[in-house]
């Protein structure tokens, strides 16, 4: 079953300027950084735990895909 998703912020990071979302999935809040290489990382924050991996993207749309994907993946127990 996929995942409730929705988006919190979107803004450039106050670190570097690079595009940023802060989603809540789930109950799970996932801020999603397109870095200026072309990579993304994608950071998962449920309170208990945090998760954090880098990931090759074409843009920031497949970013957010590829995020989802992950959340959807985790077990739900």
């Amino acid at each position: 079953m996929e995942v409730e998703t929705s988006l919190i912020a979107a803004k450039p990071s106050e670190e570097c300027g690079c595009p940023e979302e802060l989603w809540l999935m789930g109950n799970i809040e996932v801020t999603i950084h397109l870095e200026d290489d072309g990579s993304g990382h994608i950071i998962a924050d449920s309170g208990d735990w945090e998760h954090d991996f880098f990931v090759e993207c074409s843009s920031m749309v497949d970013l957010r895909q590829q995020a989802v994907a992950y959340i959807n993946s985790l077990p739900t127990e």
